[in-house]
């Protein structure tokens, strides 16, 4: 089984919801935590990298 949604909250308040391509974004993550972080996927797998 798989992830198929994800939801962001930031400060309490949802920034983001929905199937889990269109949630885990670098952009998004990035705003989540206010850090540059970059999201990848590979062999199946999610990756973040600051």
């Amino acid at each position: 089984m798989t992830t198929t949604h994800a939801l962001l909250i930031r400060d309490g308040i949802i920034t983001a919801a929905g199937p889990v391509e269109n949630v885990l974004t670098t952009a998004r993550i990035s705003e989540a935590f206010d850090h540059p972080i970059t999201i990848t996927r590979q062999g199946g797998r999610w990756n973040a990298a600051a």
